[in-house]
């Protein structure tokens, strides 16, 4: 492990899966943007990392892949992405993701964020926000727990580039809330970054073929946007994401709202039909202690 590394405490692994323009998406009939857009990202300990990339390693060569070629969700059948999955699931980090439904952010504005957020990342940034408070409780609780000070070093965050992304696309919008967090002006005061564990400097952008720890939160990220009904998707698949929620983030002993975030908030009534029923699925999933503890019979191959 290079030295560069071993400073932080904690990294979260960030991609996507959808699209986040949602000016291609104002019309109901089209079909060319994804209906949803997927932000997520696994969180490992530093002390961990050898062993994820271990699970990653023993899973590719459970699928049949080569060793050391670079592993995308999207590029393998439905089998070698279910082996994989069932192993990450037993890995040791946690997983949070925001899942936003684009036709419903249509109406919806925050003129503070656009004003300090380039405009065409706007969803982005609101959604790697909103993944940032959840991921820094969780990195200060553990802190806690541990009975180990905190350091504005403790979590470096890794983003996947996916093309066109580009650090003063966003750096400028957490460089603000930074500042409000330490003078108390935070516009949202319903959920904060903890910056007593993160820097916004502390922020990267590499290719996923550079990284591991991106590989694995591409299957996270893939695993949720299969899962989900959509014009351009007419089969989802759950299993997956079954597969992996042993190792979901919990906050106050909940998951939906900590490891799972589903925007707009109010789902339950601007959502219907197969996008309504496939979140409330979630929510079955969430509660089955079957799905949510760890345990080595997920260890088995998939039939």
């Amino acid at each position: 492990m290079n030295s560069s590394a071993s400073k932080y405490k904690f990294t979260l692994y960030v991609d996507e899966a959808g699209d986040d323009g949602l000016k291609a998406y104002l019309n109901d009939d089209n079909d060319l943007s994804s209906e949803w857009f997927v932000l997520g990202g696994i969180v490992s300990k530093t002390s961990d990392e050898p062993e994820l990339l271990r699970r990653l390693n023993d899973g590719a060569a459970r699928a049949g892949l080569p060793f050391g070629r670079d592993i995308h969700f999207a590029r393998l059948n439905h089998k070698k992405k279910a082996i994989i999955c069932h192993e990450l699931g037993l890995g040791p980090f946690r997983w949070f993701c925001v899942i936003s439904h684009k036709k419903n952010m249509r109406a919806h504005r925050n003129a503070k964020a656009e004003s300090v957020s380039k405009k065409q990342k706007f969803l982005y940034n609101w959604m790697l926000r909103l993944l940032l408070e959840r991921v820094t409780r969780y990195c200060k609780e553990y802190n806690d727990r541990c009975s180990v000070k905190s350091n504005v070093s403790d979590l470096r965050v890794i983003l996947s580039d996916r093309g066109g992304l580009r650090k003063p696309d966003f750096g400028d919008y957490f460089t603000r809330l930074w500042i409000q967090y330490h003078s108390g002006t935070t516009h949202l005061r319903k959920g904060l970054i903890d910056f007593s564990v993160f820097d916004p400097p502390n922020i990267f952008i590499f290719p996923n073929t550079e990284k591991y720890g991106l590989q694995s939160a591409d299957f996270i990220v893939s695993a949720i946007y299969k899962s989900l009904p959509q014009k351009r998707q007419q089969n989802p698949k759950i299993e997956y994401v079954e597969a992996l929620m042993p190792r979901c983030a919990s906050l106050d002993g909940k998951i939906f709202g900590a490891g799972i975030v589903i925007f707009p908030p109010d789902w339950a009534k601007s959502l219907s039909g197969e996008q309504l029923e496939s979140i409330k699925y979630f929510a079955e999933i969430v509660a089955s202690p079957r799905l949510c503890v760890p345990t080595r019979e997920l260890d088995r191959l998939p039939s």
